[in-house]
């Protein structure tokens, strides 16, 4: 569209610094304003055309079929319609396509606020078993299970979405059975977020025909509260939109705003009642700033770099290969000894201890096999030290290799889990 002024002989472009503006509608005595696509005739000195032309190089509103939609020019005085992208998409320079430009999804590292969302990581194995209501274990890492009753928990690498290596499965083994996936997001992470809304997304399928699975969001007050299934205060649920299919995933997401007085943030996935062999996947858990779910990024950059993310809340020893060695210990006397060992990487707080049965380590090249007991003996956020003993299995100032028995059955485990 061009608006053109009759100068006596010829229309003009009436544009540019040489060229007063007039107002067309300022009903001025002996002019007429002309508005089509049509060249007007019997025009005087000073009528002005509003030019509708559609000709290759008029920008014609028309062709802007739907919301979103933008001109981008293809060349020197050309355009095109650059159809709107997809809800969480950006625009970003490609001088491979016609326009110099492409909608392509945000995949930036970091905007997911949720640890193993692609349900990668199994640092504590890939199978566990529940024997009864209210039973509280972790599985997959940064992932807490609160069972309705008895089932079984394992990585599932059969059933996943394109693009993913494995989902989080329950399987129920009785009736009137079911399950409550939950990650706690702790204070240091969920500061920056108070006040803004985000978006969770996941995908999910299972069972056929199941029709009230669903997420959870809860926070707390306080600083990296243990927030209990529904102890912190409700922030928003959703259902999935349509029933699970057995053999693919669907996703779904919801939108809500962290409260300002945000400490703790607890999300949950909830699959509804199960009976006995039906089952719930879940993978692709993501949390981010924004009103859309944009494509499914983990949180950090690499595999590796996410393992190390959840080695700030756990970490595991041995478990392995048998005779593994895990440290060298520094004899105490004839019947003790103390190894120290550096974390994988500092944690999240001073951890906690456990291991296996003491019976599981022994003193390398050692005169029987088999400890007696095995303690934690101090414990930072960097390093721990552990304590063995058993009658004369030591000597004062010695140096000893502590190892697994022949089995690989010795492990330590540390965790400062929320």
């Amino acid at each position: 569209m061009a608006v053109k002024r009759w100068n006596g002989t010829s229309w003009e472009i009436y544009a540019g610094s040489d060229l007063a503006p007039v107002k067309v509608t300022d009903g001025r005595v002996g002019k007429t304003t002309f508005i089509g696509a049509t060249t007007p005739t019997g025009m005087v000195d000073g009528d002005i055309w509003i030019d509708q032309d559609t000709a290759t190089n008029a920008v014609v509103p028309t062709a802007l079929l739907t919301k979103g939609d933008i001109f981008a020019a293809t060349g020197n005085a050309a355009y095109t319609r650059l159809a709107a992208g997809n809800n969480g998409e950006q625009l970003y320079a490609d001088s491979s396509t016609s326009t110099g430009l492409r909608w392509q999804g945000d995949f930036n590292t970091g905007k997911n606020k949720i640890l193993n969302g692609a349900t990668d990581i199994w640092q504590r194995g890939t199978s566990f078993s529940i024997t009864g209501p209210g039973t509280v274990i972790y599985s997959a890492d940064r992932w807490t299970c609160y069972s309705g009753n008895a089932g079984t928990i394992s990585r599932d690498t059969s059933l996943v979405p394109v693009g993913f290596e494995s989902s989080l499965k329950f399987t129920s083994t009785i009736n009137n059975s079911g399950i409550d996936f939950y990650q706690l997001i702790e204070t240091k992470n969920v500061i920056p977020l108070r006040g803004k809304t985000v978006t969770l997304s996941a995908y999910v399928a299972g069972t056929d025909g199941k029709t009230l699975p669903g997420m959870t969001a809860y926070y707390s007050n306080t600083t990296d509260d243990m927030i209990y299934l529904t102890s912190g205060v409700v922030i928003q649920t959703v259902a999935v939109s349509s029933a699970l299919s057995s053999t693919s995933f669907q996703r779904i997401s919801m939108t809500f705003t962290v409260p300002s007085t945000a400490r703790t943030i607890r999300i949950g996935l909830i699959s509804s009642t199960l009976n006995n062999t039906e089952f719930i996947n879940w993978t692709g858990i993501q949390l981010e700033v924004g009103s859309v779910a944009t494509p499914f990024t983990t949180n950090t950059a690499n595999p590796q770099a996410e393992l190390a993310a959840c080695q700030r809340y756990y970490q595991r020893y041995g478990n392995s290969v048998p005779f593994e060695a895990f440290g060298v210990a520094h004899g105490i006397d004839a019947n003790n000894a103390r190894m120290y060992l550096p974390l994988k990487v500092h944690m999240r707080a001073n951890p906690g201890f456990a291991s296996s049965a003491a019976s599981t380590f022994q003193k390398s090249f050692g005169t029987t096999a088999g400890l007696t007991t095995v303690a934690l003996g101090s414990s930072s956020n960097h390093s721990v030290s552990i304590d063995f003993s058993r009658t004369s299995e030591f000597s004062a100032n010695g140096g000893f290799i502590i190892s697994s028995v022949g089995a690989a059955t010795a492990y330590i485990e540390l965790s400062a889990e929320l």
